[in-house]
């Protein structure tokens, strides 16, 4: 059960709290966990998180190439990090509002002391996940007991969401890892009183939130935690006034020096040039939590992971534990509500990784609820590993076969895995009630054994592994580069002069008028230029020749952006020489000649 936030009886005169120590003796586990199995998840995390960790910047991701591009310019034009320079930055300076930007500037640091290599920014990130991994597993180790936390590290490691960022080049990689250590060390430091973790807890806190804004959402879940201790009486103490300043003021004076960059120069990677926040239209418009609860379902629970929690949450072995959970849920979803204009729509399902967390603790502890129901451990234990050995085949079948452009093969396979996978459950359910049924004294006597408690057991038992194995083949890597990537290398060599480029961008008002990032970047990292982008609703041949004029000498057009108005791509060839066509863009030379 979870010492952090239970009260136990008063004793004594004085009535005083009294911390129960992490003691899982409840017959659901022996005290402890089994280090070895636990290593053996985080070795098997460890190499799922390596697939694709060489992969170079060639896909079409704006927050990528930005990343990788703030990079650049620390190496080229600079290495303070308060001023992180984009590259579409028109004819100015280039500084940019964004998150604190630690990931770039030790992407700089590297290039300064071993050369210029992109790989070292997803190594970073590779790094990072471990760093998360082993937090997570800590923290299921405190908090379930041995099978149930194993379950949970389980399914932590194979995560979609969670290998997604391991290898990404974007603050999340560094706000996730310290977002598990926030919650662990504070925990920690309600159990055990201790200054050590107060400290880390306050420096894990202070840096998610640096590395990404949405990390506030913490707040809540401590909140929750420090009232179910100590009541309102936490308001009184000190250390809760300490923790609140020195976790919040260093990202508050960040955002404020930030901003400033978007009043100034109109920069910012998503923060002030995009409205994020809730209105009256998500009561109106099903589509807010359709897009949410779309993104939670299958990349964070899993459809079958739903029902092994519910397992947990009908017959729970620790009610604090899932409070813990549930709150942590909580906090979650008023941050997705909150910012529903982000977190709803497809792409931005990465947000949703701070969920992966408390759900896999409720997965754990519907595991730990299924070997109530069934007479012992064994039956548990070889579910576990044989859904963990089913899971991690699919993902890293299904991204080799990805790899290998073949389609059908990798359906064929992934058919027949889960076609294996349920049968090997079946089978094993079948054998467990048989050798049940051969125990009882007749057939009377079996089903007066809480039959139905067990049914549920054993039938739980089957989404085990099926819930890993829809986890693992949920992952991809996308190695192969994208098509503009591919134009991109066939453009640079035709761009014979030092101008500005113009690139495409995207839309800048949604559907109901509210404002978006329209800036596109990675034309501009790929092609090593600076320059400016034009937003859809701008595409005339008036807006072209004004960037034409401030410098831009060649225009790189997306043939999807360029189809969102019609008739426009017709207009530019008339105006200007097409230098290239490689099928997904087009480039125009826009200026008058060579200067």
């Amino acid at each position: 059960m979870t010492a952090a936030i239970r009260k136990t009886e008063t004793a004594g005169k004085a009535g005083a709290t009294a911390k129960t120590p992490f003691a899982h003796t409840d017959g659901v586990g022996r005290v402890g966990v089994a280090e070895g199995s636990l290593l053996c998840v985080f070795f098997l995390g460890a190499i799922l998180r390596i697939v694709g960790v060489w992969m170079p910047v060639n896909q079409q991701s704006w927050r990528e190439s930005d990343v990788a591009a703030i990079a650049r310019n620390y190496y080229r034009e600079g290495m303070n990090p308060f001023y992180p320079r984009i590259d579409w930055r028109g004819d100015g300076p280039g500084y940019a509002e964004m998150e604190f930007p630690v990931l770039p500037w030790l992407m700089a640091v590297s290039y300064k002391l071993f050369g210029y290599n992109e790989v070292v920014g997803r190594l970073l990130s590779y790094v990072l996940s471990l760093l998360a991994l082993y937090g997570f597993i800590r923290a299921a180790q405190h908090l379930l007991p041995e099978v149930p936390a194993i379950a949970a590290s389980i399914f932590f490691a194979l995560s979609p969401l969670v290998i997604g960022i391991s290898k990404s080049l974007q603050p999340e990689g560094l706000m996730f890892a310290c977002y598990i250590w926030a919650v662990y060390a504070f925990i920690r430091w309600l159990d055990d009183d201790s200054w050590k973790y107060f400290t880390l807890a306050i420096g894990a806190t202070a840096l998610s939130i640096l590395a990404k804004a949405t990390a506030a959402h913490l707040g809540f879940l401590f909140a929750v935690l420090l009232l179910r201790r100590n009541g309102f009486s936490s308001l009184r103490d000190y250390r809760t006034w300490v923790f609140a300043g020195f976790s919040l003021l260093p990202a508050l004076a960040w955002y404020m020096h930030a901003h400033r960059f978007f009043v100034v120069f109109g920069n910012s990677l998503g923060v002030s040039n995009e409205y994020h926040w809730v209105g009256w239209d998500f009561f109106t418009n099903p589509a807010f939590i359709t897009g949410i609860a779309r993104s939670e379902l299958f990349y964070v629970w899993t459809p079958v992971g739903v029902a092994v929690a519910a397992i947990g949450l009908l017959y729970r072995p620790d009610k604090e534990g899932t409070v813990l959970s549930l709150a942590w849920l909580c906090s979650v979803f008023c941050f997705f509500i909150l910012a529903a204009r982000t977190t709803s729509s497809a792409w931005a399902a990465y947000y949703h990784v701070v969920s992966v967390p408390a759900v896999a603790l409720l997965f754990g502890i519907g595991v730990a609820s299924i070997q109530r129901l069934l007479p012992g451990r064994g039956l548990v234990r070889f579910i576990l590993v044989s859904g963990v050995a089913a899971g991690a085949l699919a993902l890293v079948a299904g991204n080799l076969g990805i790899t290998a452009s073949s389609v059908t093969r990798v359906a064929t396979s992934g058919r027949r895995v889960v076609m294996a996978l349920l049968a090997a459950a079946v089978l094993s359910t079948a054998i467990a009630v048989f050798k049940k049924l051969r125990s009882a004294k007749n057939l009377v006597s079996w089903v007066r054994m809480q039959t139905i408690r067990e049914g549920v057991g054993y039938a739980a038992l089957i989404c085990i592994p099926v819930a890993f194995l829809f986890l693992g083949r949920a992952t991809s890597y996308g190695e192969r580069p994208s098509k503009l990537f591919v134009c991109a290398k066939s453009f640079a060599p035709l761009l014979s002069d030092n101008g500005l480029i113009l690139a495409s961008g995207g839309l800048s008002k949604d559907p109901t008028g509210h404002s978006l990032a329209f800036n596109i970047s990675y034309m501009f990292y790929w092609l090593d230029r600076k320059g400016f982008n034009i937003c859809v609703e701008d595409q005339t041949l008036d807006e072209v020749r004004s960037f034409s004029q401030r410098g831009a000498h060649y225009f790189v057009a997306e043939k999807r952006e360029l189809n969102r108005r019609p008739g426009f791509e017709a207009e530019l060839r008339g105006q200007y020489p097409v230098l290239a066509d490689c099928g997904d863009a087009l480039l125009f030379r826009i200026s008058p000649a060579n200067p």
